[in-house]
């Protein structure tokens, strides 16, 4: 599917409505968000139609941008590149808020982000520390009181 900026725009809007009915203000905008989606990027980058399939993709890209504008980071291209660390660091801190979000509103979505949590842990090319980290945040979700569990005989993921 092709995505026309009319098409980004509505889905960004949808975005904002919603974490705002959920207490969260953001100032993201079009261009930034394009910026965002099409940056180079080091390691587990998704394409434009992974992050558009889901409403909730979405509003993790959201919170990213969000969460690199209060740091101080202007979105652009260079930025992704030059601070890549701290676009890692952010993408785990967004994804952890993100799980909060869906999995108090929504089992199905929740589990489903639960499973790419745990592809990121076995990813060999996800450097090992963000690895750790993306494991904790998946055994507190896993384990939490959203009550997800795994299907009996499953192993835990570890990294």
């Amino acid at each position: 599917m092709k995505y026309t900026r009319r098409e980004l725009s509505r889905r960004l809007r949808k975005a904002h409505r919603l974490l705002s009915k959920l207490g969260i203000d953001v100032d993201v905008t079009l261009d930034e968000l394009i910026i965002h989606l099409t940056a180079p990027r080091f390691g587990c980058g998704r394409s434009l139609v992974e992050v558009l399939e889901k409403d909730y993709s979405l509003l993790r890209e959201v919170l990213l941008i969000k969460w690199l504008k209060s740091r101080g980071y202007r979105i652009s291209y260079e930025t992704y590149v030059g601070a890549h660390n701290e676009v890692f660091r952010g993408a785990l801190e967004t994804l952890d808020k993100t799980l909060e979000l869906l999995c108090s509103n929504s089992t199905d979505e929740c589990t489903e982000m639960l499973e790419e949590v745990e592809e990121y842990v076995k990813d060999p090319y996800v450097p090992l520390e963000a690895r750790l980290i993306a494991s904790r945040i998946y055994e507190k979700y896993r384990t939490s009181e959203y009550e997800l569990s795994r299907k009996p005989g499953e192993e835990a993921v570890t990294a």
